[in-house]
């Protein structure tokens, strides 16, 4: 039976592919895991993309045989550029390590034993004329290199560089003409960065895999479905997170964030009893969030994450009456708690003196009110009485 992280990983990088999954496939992942566990060496950042590396590079591998789609990059526990550069590391490995050429014997004609014996007299060596051997192809001059390294430096570059639009190249036309010369030797061109996508035969870069940008899409419906399904979130909850997040997800640096944020503190309203009773039970909830998300999010980011939301929807009508529904109290929630009131229960007094002039000042309140709701009602009364 495969392990689960194997499975998990499947899942994550051939989100299409339909299970069970092919035996083949657990097989080879299992394989190139403990392979590359032994050989290649990662960090403890990286350590964790390791089984989603292997699935990639088994569904590369496995591709013509069961007709498998291109792998996703995106849903690692890691960021896609680093995705792509452990695909370049294992896959150049591999290459190295299965490009060995084994020596084949090659079938050789069977030498005479009296012929080793008596060795044949060798003429006697005679001078090498100056030049080079016959069968050799003619030296090339200077200049014939000077002009073949142009002309390779030339197409490459015009294959692998755009060309400039008509205004642009007129810019660039003046601006060479009005510049004087000063040295006419060219300068090598200085590389440029450039994320490699990998590929499952060489290790240039390719575009059979989607890009690195696709990870700042948003999240389908779907995949917010399939995340409030794990939680056992009612489907007119689920419906409301969907519209939520559409609403707010353009105000956070990472929509995962707004999306754990939500899903827990719907949660924690559906289940606080238990999460009252129960000690550890929030760490458990949060902890378990952070091991379904797919955002590349730290446990403290998903921490986090649960003040972010709760701020946005606080006085959302839904959340609202979620509380309701479940027996939650709304009285922490009030509108003077976010005016910065001193009387809101995130703030306490730990001093005695503190404590005793908070109470004179309240006390004082009520007296002063108390007296005018008797003044009013004396007026009240006297006008009548006339």
């Amino acid at each position: 039976m495969s392990s689960p992280f194997v499975i998990a990983a499947i899942r994550d990088v051939a989100p299409t592919l339909s299970e069970p999954y092919p035996q083949e496939l657990r097989r080879l992942i299992d394989s190139l895991y403990d392979y590359s566990k032994f050989k290649i060496s990662l960090s403890q950042n990286e350590e964790i993309a390791r089984y989603h590396i292997c699935a990639i590079l088994a569904i590369e591998r496995l591709k013509p045989q069961f007709n498998f789609q291109d792998p996703v990059l995106d849903k690692a526990p890691v960021p896609t550029k680093m995705v792509a550069q452990l695909l370049n590391i294992f896959q150049n490995h591999f290459q190295v390590k299965s490009s060995k050429p084994t020596p084949v014997s090659t079938p050789k004609k069977k030498i005479d034993d009296k012929k080793l014996k008596v060795p044949t007299p060798s003429p006697s060596p005679s001078k090498r004329k100056p030049g080079r051997p016959p069968g050799s192809p003619n030296k090339l001059t200077l200049r014939q290199k000077l002009e073949k390294a142009s002309g390779d430096k030339s197409t490459s570059s015009s294959n692998s560089t755009p060309q400039n639009s008509p205004k642009k190249q007129i810019i660039s036309d003046e601006f060479l003409q009005k510049t004087p010369k000063k040295n006419t030797q060219s300068q090598p061109n200085t590389p440029t960065k450039s994320i490699l996508k990998f590929n499952g035969n060489k290790t240039g870069p390719t575009s059979n895999y989607s890009s690195p940008t696709k990870y700042m899409k948003l999240l389908s419906a779907s995949e917010i479905t399939a995340l409030c399904n794990k939680f056992q979130l009612d489907t007119d909850v689920t419906q409301n997170i969907i519209e939520t997040f559409k609403q707010y997800c353009r105000k956070v640096s990472n929509e995962w964030i707004l999306l754990c944020g939500l899903i827990i503190n719907c949660y924690f309203v559906i289940h606080h009893k238990v999460i009252n009773e129960q000690l550890g039970s929030k760490t458990s909830t949060i902890k378990a969030m952070f091991s379904l998300q797919n955002g590349g999010l730290m446990l403290e980011q998903v921490n986090t994450s649960v003040n972010i939301a709760h701020n946005l929807i606080a006085y959302n009508k839904w959340f609202k009456q979620l509380k309701i529904k479940h027996g939650v109290s709304l009285e922490s929630q009030s509108i003077a708690s976010t005016t910065g009131n001193m009387i809101s229960p995130e703030v306490q007094f730990h001093s005695a003196q503190k404590q005793k002039a908070y109470h004179d000042w309240l006390q004082k309140i009520k007296t002063e009110l108390i007296q005018k709701s008797l003044d009013s009602s004396s007026n009240t009364s006297a006008n009548t009485f006339l």
